[in-house]
């Protein structure tokens, strides 16, 4: 199962995600994205609360989300929507470092 949510703000695209099905209960949240004119104004927050609800209602126990150590403001948003980090693959320099984070819904 996949998923594509794009969001608009004032009539503009603003920001998207995509996601897909990894197994019967774990959705993983692939690919997002806010255009830079529409940041810090929550566009990220809904989008990701839009996609947890829509996993939810689909029957998915857990959505999972990969970002690297240098997108700080997706790490914060993640941690403050209570993601647990589960796993760290050291890749390059440590600000390329990934985290695979994970959320029971």
């Amino acid at each position: 199962m996949h998923y594509a949510l794009i969001a608009e703000l004032d009539g503009q695209p603003a920001g998207f995600k995509l996601g897909y099905q990894t197994s019967d209960d774990t959705f993983y949240s692939w690919l997002g994205g806010v255009l830079p004119a529409f940041r810090r104004r929550g566009v990220a927050g809904r989008l990701l609360e839009e996609q947890e609800r829509w996993a939810h209602t689909q029957g998915f126990r857990r959505l999972t989300v990969k970002t690297r150590n240098q997108f700080r403001g997706m790490l914060m948003l993640l941690i403050a929507r209570h993601y647990q980090i589960i796993t760290l693959e050291k890749k390059g320099e440590v600000a390329d470092y990934r985290l695979l984070l994970e959320k029971t819904l």
